[in-house]
């Protein structure tokens, strides 16, 4: 979240808009994780919210300040991931979706692969 909202944890979880988007982006991954039959605890997404209230008002994820400075990241292998299982299962992610279709771009040219033109 904080790479696409381009703000540090104290922005995230003070915004209500943006603590509800991040409230269910982590809904999505343990609803995909369900789906495909990885035993979640339901309650993970309120134990990380208050995971991002306990770190620094200033705290920045690592994928975050490689997006923004235009380095290489592990959006791939996070967000990347949690799209391809969701659609794999037929779990909608309309956050997570989001996400990736906003990074996307900035992510191949970070990598040096120019989004190919459409058909």
């Amino acid at each position: 979240m904080g790479a696409v909202a381009r703000q540090p944890a104290g922005v995230l979880r003070s915004v209500p808009e943006t603590r509800r988007l991040l409230q269910a982006a982590m809904e999505e991954v343990v609803a995909v994780a369900l789906k495909r039959g990885v035993a979640l605890d339901p309650n993970l997404p309120e134990q990380a919210i208050r995971r991002v209230d306990q770190l620094p008002a200033a705290a920045t994820a690592s994928m975050q300040r490689d997006i923004i400075a235009g380095r290489p990241s592990e959006f791939e292998f996070q967000v990347g991931t949690v799209v391809r299982y969701a659609r794999e299962s037929a779990v909608p992610v309309p956050v997570h979706a989001t996400i990736y279709a906003a990074l996307l771009p900035g992510d191949l040219r970070a990598r040096g692969e120019p989004p190919s033109p459409p058909n």
